[in-house]
């Protein structure tokens, strides 16, 4: 069908709307030329300025400062020539594009009327700019799969019969899909009353009805009988039948939808091709009719650009489908308005950010089980029926049933949207704007839903037309794009069939002017308050995509929730204030140290030992350690065990000053490293065991079970007890099958760690080595205290009558304990204290202590833990950075501590080590006596030693006893927060990366304090969970269950 010239425009018409290009439907094979990779053997086009209804581009102008409309009133008129004629060519610019390619001038912009032809559509951004290469593609960020299979069948609807809503409007018969009998088709309603005339305001006005009689003059019901086809006349003239009643207009404000047949669809779309529609075309309107699409085709006809005959070729493929084989399925049109109760509080919104699929390799339509965005102009289709040619005009060619839309659809408002369900596609197609180009026949093979719907969802959304693009960068714009965005992507219901995920892209960046960056990070918030998964489809852009991916790892890692981080770190951001060691009279708090204060003025001071005066002061009893320099250290022929640790150690160092020691198995090091670690650091070793009676002239105390006891000791002599354990000369301190009187003691010994096993113990092993090089390069000067405390029984809540309010929380996956400062960071120990970190264990515990090897001294005093027990380590420095967890765990470098001393000297760093229970079969920890115990422990644990922020500053903990010990993460993160409640201090939750139970915490969080819940009320909550015979999580029964049951 050839292009005819087109009567006369009024000036409304030429006033009308457009649509929005954009980048979507690049083709990687065909790309068009642009300004990141031009293409001399393509069209030499550029990008054409904004012009009237068929470039594209909206029909009003806003003035500065303002965004009701969105879309340029009228654009400068600039006459142009189309047909055969080409474009002048603007001089060379050969810094931009080499010198032997020429850049176009602009196409000027014609009146959209009958005195001179369109304009040529302005051709988007190129999908390739930056650099991005056609064919590359790059996927990033949540699984793809696991956001398409949110819902990978159609979502399940109710029965069209039990729909009773007024605002639902069916055009058919109440109608099921049956999967096995494919072939039934829907019947249109009324059928058999003849046809039902609604010619009014709601209703759309159809050429069949009689009061249309009159609304054509003879001369254009010759030009009608003339250029009418054959297989498309029955459609029309049967129109009365298959349309008994006419299709509903979706208004403005309106909350409505309209559900038809394809048949119906086909014969209204059959009265758009022969322009039969009253009030639109060319003629002049009535003013409510310039709130829709002019949904004749009358102007696809006239004189144009070549991508316009590409789209007729698809509609008319689609007619001969239609018309070979009628399809039998079901359409639905919603409008959705969202109501202004219902706008999110940006500013306010704790709501995580949600999951994000990044790809260059799809097209959004290709992106089957998601809801599809739609980058619509307000009027929707925009110029699918004149010159436009973007994404929105590419998917209405090739999925013409949506052009009903057209008919029906009133301009959209800022908190409007638009859903097409189940429209079919019929035509392939190839290129994008100017390279356009029908592709043949396409086959859809998407299922149907139980209406008979295609699984297709497709929402348009409006953007703002930036006529200066700096307009857009004010929060008045910013929040109607949010809440453009919310509305389209808020879902309908609640499950899977509602909240599947999101599919989207370059929205309002092409010739709208968007920053491509700004508008991704809108549409990100907006599916996140959704609470939907996104799929950002920017099709060839793989700069934005990568770019975008760093923002998405960054913030993810970053996600909190709860109340403020700052509120809890800053309790007490300076170390506490502790009394001058020379004060301490409490004889349990045993310092190996004359008494010091560290003053930052002098940082170069260190500690002394205590008795350096004397000769080392020997305690052979079980309240001190056996130290291998003792006298009563002696062979089995009671030969002193000293002298020959002593004359092995002086041989070993002297063989390392003269470089002499080889170790040829020290695989773990390169050969500099190991000529270092064998000349210099294993000779300092060396001399920090020989002068462990100097360095620490009296043994270190024992924290025994049950004891209320501190050791205080310098940094250099938990360096001298450390290098005793790397030679093993701590006695019976070693692992043995054999009790002795140490077995309640961890094995302080390193020998463990020296034997063959798994590459992770070869790691901790370089993080021990690198705090030797460290210290005997340059031996810190702080101090460190190790601390047991027993909990009296007369301290011990009544759980179940406890009214104590519940303390503040923190939810956080973007932190790791160790990194949040300026609290109590839980060590979720063994209970013989340090775990398998000389062993073959590897994870939070033996991590911690590998990264911060004076820990380890800890190992040598203190006894395994009872219930009611915990051990503190405060000052312990950090030497090693690390990456990986488990079997993935990798020494990562020298770290640098910045963490500030107390008056003491000890670094801000207070670690509590708390033992969970080993539920080798996890049920048994559903019943109150391992509950109780898990309460006495984590209660031990957070119970503050003094008051005031000095004592009751955070805690940060997170999954204690929740890995290999089998405990149930729910159930543990309630019995942490009633412990911390009823120690009075807040707590940070860091579930490092477990987003769904950070999540759910949030939840569960903000209802319990809504309730002004009790410790006794969690208390009673676990109780009942316990008795429940099908148990969901703790969670789930919180949830469900109303504090007032409780009661």
């Amino acid at each position: 069908m050839g292009c005819v010239q087109s009567a006369p425009n009024s000036t409304r018409e030429a006033q009308r709307k457009g649509s929005e290009p954009d980048t979507r439907h690049m083709s990687a094979d065909r790309g068009s030329q642009h300004r990141g990779s031009y293409n001399k053997h393509e069209s030499n086009q550029t990008p054409q300025h904004p012009g009237k209804h068929d470039s594209h581009e909206p029909r009003q102008m806003p003035p500065p400062g303002r965004h009701d409309n969105h879309e340029p009133k009228q654009a400068p008129q600039q006459p142009e020539r189309f047909g055969n004629h080409e474009p002048k060519q603007a001089p060379q610019q050969p810094e931009r594009f080499g010198n032997h390619e020429q850049k176009q001038t602009p196409q000027r912009l014609g009146r959209f009327d009958n005195k001179g032809p369109e304009p040529i559509e302005e051709e988007n951004i190129d999908a390739f700019e930056n650099g991005a290469q056609a064919g590359a593609t790059a996927s990033r960020g949540a699984s793809f799969e696991s956001i398409t299979n949110i819902c990978s069948q159609p979502p399940q609807v109710e029965d069209m019969q039990v729909i009773g809503n007024e605002n639902s409007i069916f055009m058919i018969e109440s109608f099921k899909y049956n999967p096995s009998q494919p072939d039934r088709a829907p019947n249109p309603i009324n059928v058999g009353n003849g046809y039902d005339d609604r010619w009014d305001e709601n209703h759309l006005r159809m050429p069949c009805s009689p009061k249309y009689v009159d609304a054509y003059s003879q001369e254009e019901k010759d030009r009608f009988l003339r250029v009418t086809l054959p297989k498309m006349c029955d459609l029309v003239l049967t129109l009365e039948a298959v349309c008994p009643q006419a299709p509903p207009l979706l208004r403005i404000g309106s909350n409505r939808s309209v559900t038809m047949s394809q048949k119906q669809a086909a014969s209204l779309l059959a009265c758009s091709f022969f322009c039969l529609f009253p009030n639109s075309s060319n003629r002049k309107q009535p003013q409510d009719a310039d709130n829709y699409q002019n949904p004749n085709f009358d102007r696809l006809y006239a004189n144009g650009p070549p991508q316009k005959m590409e789209k007729l070729k698809c509609i008319l493929n689609y007619f001969r489908r239609v018309t070979e084989k009628m399809p039998n399925g079901v359409i639905t049109f919603q409008r959705y308005m969202l109501p202004s109760e219902s706008y999110p509080s940006w500013r306010n919104s704790s709501i995580n950010l949600g999951d994000l699929h990044l790809t260059t390799s799809k097209k959004i339509e290709e992106v089957q089980n998601t809801l599809q965005a739609d980058f619509a102009n307000k009027y929707i289709g925009g110029g699918v029926l004149g010159s436009g040619c973007v994404q929105e005009e590419i998917r209405f060619s090739i999925c013409p049933e949506m052009l009903v839309s057209l008919l029906v659809c009133e301009v959209m408002e800022d908190n409007e949207c638009i859903f097409l369900i189940g429209c079919e596609q019929y035509s392939s197609y190839r290129g994008y704007a100017h390279s356009f180009q029908f592709d043949g026949d396409y086959k859809d093979t998407t299922p149907k839903d139980n209406w008979g719907r295609k699984w297709c969802h497709l929402v348009a959304m409006d953007a703002i037309y930036f006529r200066d693009p700096s307009t857009q960068y004010n929060m008045k714009a910013i929040d109607r794009e949010l809440i453009k965005a919310f509305t389209s992507f808020r879902p309908l219901g609640k499950g899977s069939n509602y909240e599947f995920g999101i599919t989207t892209g370059n929205w309002g960046c092409g010739a709208f002017n968007g920053d491509k960056q700004l508008k991704a990070i809108i549409q990100w918030m907006a599916a996140s308050v959704a609470g939907r998964p996104l799929i950002y489809a920017a099709f060839g852009d793989k700069k934005l995509i990568e770019t975008f991916y760093e923002i998405y790892d960054i913030l993810k890692k970053q996600r909190a929730t709860g109340v403020s981080f700052d509120d809890i770190i800053n309790i007490c951001p300076d170390p506490p204030h502790v009394m001058d060691m020379e004060q301490i009279q409490d004889e349990n708090s045993i310092f190996m140290i004359s008494p010091f204060k560290f003053d930052p003025t002098h940082p170069e001071r260190e500690p002394t030992s205590i008795y350096c005066q004397n000769n080392y002061s020997h305690r052979g009893d079980m309240n001190h350690v056996h130290m291998p320099c003792s006298p009563h250290n002696t062979t089995k022929d009671k030969k002193p065990v000293w002298s020959l640790i002593c004359k092995s150690l002086i041989e070993l160092k002297n063989m390392c000053d003269t470089d002499t020691a080889t170790v040829e198995n020290l695989t773990i090091y390169s050969i500099d490293e190991r000529r270092h670690f064998m000349s210099t650091v294993l000779s300092n070793i060396c001399s920090l065991a020989l002068n462990v009676g100097l360095v620490c002239p009296q043994p270190p105390p024992l924290l025994r079970t049950g004891s209320n006891r501190s050791v205080t000791m310098s940094q250099k002599q938990a360096a001298s007890l450390l290098a005793c354990s790397f030679f093993c000369l701590f006695p019976n301190r070693s692992y043995s099958k054999r009790r002795n009187k140490f077995s309640s003691f961890p094995h302080a010994n390193f020998i463990s760690l020296y034997k063959t096993g798994h590459p992770k113990n070869i790691e901790k092993l370089k993080c021990i080595l690198h705090y030797f090089r460290r210290i005997t390069e340059e031996m810190p000067n702080g101090v460190i205290t190790i601390r047991r405390f027993s909990l009296p029984k007369q301290c011990l809540p009544l759980w179940h009558k406890s009214h104590t309010s519940l303390c503040d929380l923190h939810l956080t996956t973007s932190k790791k304990i160790e990194e949040v400062q300026n609290t109590l960071q839980a060590d979720f120990a063994n209970k013989y204290i340090g775990g398998g970190v000389l062993g073959s264990g590897c994870v939070q515990e033996e991590i911690r202590f590998s990264i911060s090897p004076e820990m380890l001294v800890s190992l040598l005093v203190c006894e395994v833990m009872e219930d009611n027990e915990c051990i503190f380590l405060i000052g312990c420095e950090q030497y090693s950075s690390y990456k990986g967890y488990a079997n993935s765990f990798q020494f990562a470098g020298d770290y640098r501590d910045p963490t500030p001393k107390d008056t003491w000297g000890r670094k801000w760093c207070h670690l509590v080590a708390m033992d969970a229970i080993y539920f080798r079969d996890s049920s048994k920890q559903y019943n109150i006596k391992a509950v109780d115990r898990e309460l006495i422990k984590a209660y031990t644990s957070f119970y503050p030693l003094g008051r005031g922020p000095n004592y009751e500053f955070g805690i940060t903990t997170g999954n204690w006893g929740c890995g290999a010990f089998n405990g149930d993460r729910y159930l543990k993160a309630i019995i942490q927060w009633m412990a911390a409640s009823e120690a009075k201090r807040p707590l940070i939750y860091a579930a490092y990366r477990n987003k769904n139970l950070v999540n759910s915490f949030n939840v569960v969080y903000e209802y319990l304090k809504d309730q002004k819940a009790t410790v006794a009320d969690l208390y009673q909550y676990i109780q009942q969970y316990l008795t429940q015979v099908e148990r969901g999580t703790l969670f789930e029964y919180i949830l469900n269950t109303p504090v007032s049951f409780l009661k």
